[in-house]
């Protein structure tokens, strides 16, 4: 937990600096989008680069992607 609290932290900051520039209520809700979209994609790389570290590489990234979405159900 302490984990995922300072990375919280940290994309927090980084989402603050990404997101203080002047910009339309449309602009801010796309970036908004693009920031959150984004941090998604690297997440996604990171946890590929994971399982491929795994004796099963295939195996591994199904696995963490069926227990990501069951825990947010």
């Amino acid at each position: 937990m302490k984990e995922m609290n300072k990375i919280n932290t940290f994309v927090g900051k980084v989402y603050t600096e990404f997101m203080n520039k002047p910009r339309t209520p449309e602009q801010t809700m796309v970036a908004d989008l693009q920031f959150s979209a984004n941090l998604m994609k690297m997440a996604i790389w990171n946890l590929k680069r994971w399982s491929k570290t795994t004796n099963k590489p295939n195996k591994a990234w199904k696995d963490i992607l069926k227990k990501i979405i069951k825990e947010e159900q």
